[in-house]
């Protein structure tokens, strides 16, 4: 594994443990959407994001990436630091799953996940 994957491996992680601790439920209209597990395969390269939410509802995951971990959605933010962005209907068993690849050209060392509805 070259030096910039690792290093970008053990930013995601450090990020994605943030996003754990700091902010593991999202609440809009009357539903809180939770992260219940959030994790990055060094060997795929795969970030996989898990949660559920409280009623049936259409929810958005974006991934962003930065130079520095994230608490809100920064003004000025472009398609490219978008990693993913993707939106779902929650009805059966009020849960949810995304996986991703960070994209290769993508410019910074974090990912941090915002979701929404």
């Amino acid at each position: 594994m070259h030096k910039k994957k690792i290093i970008r491996a053990i930013s995601v992680f450090a990020v994605l443990a943030m996003v754990a601790i700091l902010a593991p439920a999202a609440a809009f209209a009357d539903n809180t959407a939770q992260i219940t597990s959030l994790s990055y395969d060094g060997n795929t390269d795969v970030v996989t994001v898990m949660g559920g939410i409280s009623a049936v509802a259409d929810i958005t995951m974006m991934a962003v990436m930065s130079d520095a971990p994230l608490d809100s959605i920064p003004g000025g933010l472009t398609a490219d630091d978008i990693m993913y962005i993707d939106q779902e209907k929650v009805d059966d068993g009020l849960t949810y799953t995304w996986n991703f690849k960070p994209r290769d050209t993508a410019e910074g060392s974090y990912i941090t996940v915002f979701l929404g509805g």
